[in-house]
């Protein structure tokens, strides 16, 4: 995994992805020192390291199953994030200001915008860049 993990941060995240055929997540990122990755596209290349042979998208599902493997090893593991417009500019806006790294549920400035900004303590959580940034690529088409 962590092979995998230092292979993807070699490279930009889409070329990774495409150098091994996978597609940017859609709701499962895996978290590693502070950063997010695309969980199945990890997973793919870490077995192909292992085995040698290239693995695909298309030769196994993702999901809640692989969510689960991925915590019984000690990582990390983010599902979809439901936040409305709002929510996504100011999440954008503060990982922006924390160069698009993640910040933790318990760092003073997600509690503050938790508190003061969002309603219903919505941002009480963590977020991670790919995350976001997908989040933030989707809503301005829109």
């Amino acid at each position: 995994m962590l092979q995998a993990i230092e292979k993807c941060d070699k490279v930009s995240r889409p070329k990774f992805l495409e150098e091994h055929g996978f597609k940017p997540a859609r709701e499962y990122f895996l978290l590693y020192e502070g950063r997010a990755y695309d969980s199945k596209a990890i997973v793919g290349v870490a077995y192909s390291l292992i085995t040698g042979e290239r693995y695909t998208a298309k030769d196994f599902s993702g999901g809640l199953a692989l969510t689960e493997r991925l915590e019984r090893l000690g990582f990390e593991v983010t599902g979809k994030m439901d936040w409305k417009l709002e929510e996504q500019i100011l999440a954008c806006d503060l990982l922006d200001r924390n160069d698009w790294r993640t910040i933790p549920e318990r760092d003073p400035r997600t509690e503050e915008l938790s508190s003061s900004s969002v309603p219903n303590g919505c941002m009480r959580r963590a977020f991670p860049s790919t995350e976001v940034q997908t989040a933030c690529t989707a809503s301005s088409k829109t």
